[in-house]
């Protein structure tokens, strides 16, 4: 599957909001857009908790199950690193499709925007290759603190997540 037919067949669909059959379609899509177009060679993640591994070349084991990881973080993989060491990894961490705007200077970033004050903002990833990667973020935020994405702007630059009727603005960035 293309970037484009995959965008287009799923844009503006809320995984929260689809069938067990439309979920199990969009996640086999995901893994399918990825495994198409490669992995790269040496991993690049990120994400400090992952970062002591970049650079090192691994090997693909297979695709991780809903059993091991949270069904809403899949496409995950399981990689083995050339120092035995395994690891679950994100298609930003080790997949081209995503690693595609290395050689352009150009970096994503999110920043957790504030309403009150300047100071207030910080940016929650940094150097990210693409903006997939940069979404991948969000959406790995709004799993872990139990948020909802609630609207993406034409744009595809501002991202807004709710908790508890709160909302948090996040802003997609390129620097």
């Amino acid at each position: 599957m293309k970037r484009e037919e995959f965008d287009h067949k799923w844009f503006g669909i809320r995984t929260d909001e689809m069938t067990d059959e439309q979920f199990a379609a969009f996640k086999e899509d995901c893994f399918s857009l990825h495994e198409e177009t490669g992995f790269v060679d040496r991993f690049d993640s990120p994400y400090d908790d992952e970062g002591k591994h970049n650079g090192m070349a691994f090997k693909v084991v297979r695709r991780a199950t809903s059993e091991e990881v949270d069904a809403e973080a899949l496409p995950v993989w399981l990689i083995e690193f050339e120092n035995g060491d395994t690891a679950y990894c994100y298609p930003e961490e080790i997949c081209k499709i995503e690693h595609s705007d290395k050689t352009v200077k150009t970096t994503w970033n999110v920043r957790r925007m504030s309403c009150h004050k300047e100071a207030d903002c910080e940016d929650v990833a940094t150097g990210l290759p693409t903006y997939g990667a940069a979404l991948g973020c969000l959406n790995r935020i709004a799993r872990t603190s139990k948020t909802v994405v609630t609207h993406t702007s034409k744009s595809g630059h501002v991202v807004v997540l709710t908790q508890n009727d709160e909302a948090t603005l996040y802003w997609i960035y390129k620097k």
